[in-house]
Order: structure tokens, then C-alpha cells, then sequence
């Protein structure tokens, strides 16, 4: 049957090999069989995450559901990082069938935004600045900003505020920026007489 790996006696039966559901597995000697039923259980499917220690309180999911989670910072099915402060934690689930499987929790402190690339002070012609920011992965907002670039001649003329932030929810940190945009320069051209000669 499925799943067999060794079909001579003894045999061997592989659920990995089989996955999950029910098979029937037949020995036959001779003329004579016997059949036997193996019902192999799904493996609890869990995914590590990172999380920052200010974080709330967050169910852990897997599938199948309806076992039970084990490990520092759990309390039924909901993990605390601010009840484990910071570090790696290994978590346990166990499904109803009796599967285990383990969740590598990692909890890392909140480091400050950091924006910077940018001067106090921009022609109104001035294009394209670059701006980077601390942690990377981060977004960039305000007037004239794309993606990660500002751009002076979009934002206009006056004083604008220029924010990177990072993370989301009790994690969100940001960092601003002011920059000023110069006005465009008007020449004002003043004549004494109504004729210019040229020479």
C-alpha cells in the first residue's frame, strides 16, 4: 500500500512517505492476505516569527487547529512578548492526534527610527534627494516624497515636514525632519529711461 517502503517481512511503513489520510496496507504470504488500516495525522504546520518587545498579546494559529501550545509566555493559545521581555523562545503545539511541532519565537527590542540624507535647506530646483532611514524596510512620507526619494521642485515653496517610520501598532517608530524649500527668484529689472541702445 502507500507509504510502504520495505515491502518484504517485516516491512516498513513511512507516514512521511504515505502524508496524511487513511491507507490500507495488505501482507500477502502465499495465498493468503490480511489487510490493515494506518490513518496518518496531518503535521501541525507552524511558521517562526519575529516580534518587537512592545508588542500585545497575539494568538498563535496552526493548522490543524485544535491542539494545544506550551512555553514561556503562552497562555492558552496567545503569546505575550512583553510577559518574556527579549530574547528566543521555542514554543511547543501539540495536536489533538498527539503531533508535535515547535515555533521559534524571536523577540528583539525596539530600536529608534533614524532619518537622514536630507539638509536644512533646498533650492526650488533641486531634484530627486535620496533619503535613507534606520531600520531599513521603512516608509517615507511628506511633501514631494516617492518611495524613497524627496524631491524639492514637487514639494514647493515653505518649510516641509519629512517623517520615516518603521513598524506598525505598539511597534511604530518615527523620526522627522524639517527642510525648507526656497522660493523661486523673480528678477525685477528696474529702467531709468523707456530706450536701451545697444553699445
Amino acid at each position: 500500500g502507500t507509504g510502504v517502503t520495505s515491502p518484504f517481512g517485516p516491512g516498513t511503513f513511512s507516514p512521511q512517505t504515505a502524508g496524511p489520510g487513511t491507507h490500507t496496507l495488505t501482507y500477502t504470504v502465499n495465498t493468503c492476505a490480511a489487510t490493515t488500516t494506518m490513518i496518518v495525522h496531518p503535521f501541525p504546520m507552524v511558521n517562526d516569527t519575529a516580534v518587537c518587545e512592545l508588542s500585545g498579546a497575539f494568538p498563535l494559529s496552526t493548522s490543524p487547529a485544535g491542539g494545544t501550545w506550551g512555553g514561556e509566555g503562552v497562555t492558552g493559545n496567545m503569546f505575550d512578548p512583553q510577559e518574556t521581555g527579549v530574547g528566543d523562545f521555542q514554543l511547543t503545539y501539540t495536536s489533538a492526534a498527539g503531533c508535535e511541532s515547535t515555533l521559534n519565537v524571536n523577540v528583539y527590542e525596539l530600536a529608534p527610527a533614524e532619518l537622514y540624507g536630507l539638509n536644512l535647506f533646498y533650492c526650488y530646483k533641486n531634484v530627486e534627494i535620496h533619503l535613507f532611514g534606520e531600520p531599513a524596510g521603512g516608509m517615507f512620507s511628506g511633501a514631494g516624497v516617492t518611495d524613497t526619494v524627496f524631491n524639492p521642485s514637487l514639494a514647493g515653496e515653505g518649510m516641509h515636514i519629512i517623517t520615516y517610520s518603521y513598524g506598525g501598532g505598539n511597534c511604530l517608530v518615527t523620526d522627522q525632519t524639517s527642510v525648507t524649500v526656497g522660493a523661486a527668484i523673480q528678477p525685477i529689472v528696474t529702467l531709468t529711461k523707456d530706450t536701451i541702445c545697444i553699445g
